[in-house]
């Protein structure tokens, strides 16, 4: 017997839950420290009284270094779909026409056995009442 729902599936969802909150985690950290390293590259070639040239050279490195780094987290981040996206992708795959089509025709099959049901009920009460 086939599941329904692969366990490969299940655990695909929770890994693509977790590398996406990860992976917007790191963006973040990446992001604030590339702001700090630019505050500090400002800071440091505004002060003019205590200009020193390893400090400046030390926070162009960092910013030059940080950049690349903002913009893979940032790839990553937009790439790592999150687990909400794989459901609906999944769902959208399966959800054609005919499949559409199937489940009116079996939701009118099923509402004509209610109707049937429901209407054997009350003549049931009907006849216990006038007893």
């Amino acid at each position: 017997m086939n599941p329904i729902i692969s366990p490969w599936f299940i655990y695909l969802l929770h890994v693509c839950g977790i590398a996406h909150i990860i992976t917007i985690t790191l963006f973040s950290l990446a992001t604030t420290f590339a702001v700090v390293a630019v505050i500090g590259w400002i800071v440091t070639h505004a002060d003019k009284d205590n200009y020193d040239d390893g400090c400046l050279a030390m926070w162009r490195k960092f910013v030059k270094r940080s950049i690349p780094i903002v913009l893979v987290c940032a790839l990553l981040a937009i790439g790592i779909p999150s687990r909400k996206t794989v459901i609906w992708m999944v769902v959208t795959k399966h959800i054609t026409t005919d499949s559409v089509q199937k489940a009116i025709e079996a939701g009118d099959s099923v509402r004509e056995v209610i109707k049937q049901d429901i209407l054997e009920l009350i003549g049931a009460v009907k006849k216990e009442n006038k007893k």
